[in-house]
């Protein structure tokens, strides 16, 4: 890949190379397939959750399952790009971005109330994991501050 653009090949091997370094923390076959068979219920039940709350919007019509994992592909895609905070605006685009690939989709308020029901309920769920382990000292906002500020310094 560095033929034809270095940075973005420099870029992707050390994304590789971190995540390499995240399956080393599973010495053991047993964790990684324990791992792996995690990651495909969860993948599974937010598919699910993104059919699900279509459905309660009234989009039953719109959002079969197919346009729900394409919603939960886009949506992953999109979050791994620069954002702005709590992914406001970004999110609910790559929601909703699978929807125009479909001729059903009818042009009302019930997309766009939809996708701030999903972002919202997300971002909730989030802040509760964030106040578990704050709350129980595991983590505190120093620590997290001083992540962040860490980061930052890195990609300069």
């Amino acid at each position: 890949m560095g033929w034809a653009s270095p940075r973005l090949a420099d870029k992707l091997s050390g994304m590789m190379g971190a995540f390499i370094d995240g399956l080393k923390a599973m010495p053991r076959r047993k964790d990684f397939f324990r791992f792996l068979w995690l990651t495909v219920v969860y993948w599974a039940i937010n598919g699910f959750y993104f059919y699900f709350m279509g459905c309660a919007f009234g989009l039953e019509g719109t959002i079969d399952v197919a346009v729900a994992y394409a919603m939960m592909a886009a949506v992953a895609v999109g979050m791994m790009i620069p954002n702005s905070p709590a992914n406001v605006g970004s999110f609910w685009y790559f929601l909703l971005l699978p929807m125009a690939l479909y001729p059903k989709v009818e042009q009302t308020a019930a997309p766009m109330a939809f996708a701030l029901a999903v972002w919202a309920l997300m971002l909730a769920q989030y802040a509760l994991f964030a106040g578990y382990y704050l709350v129980r000292g595991e983590e505190s906002m120093k620590s997290l501050w001083s992540i962040q500020k860490e980061k930052l310094n890195d990609e300069d």
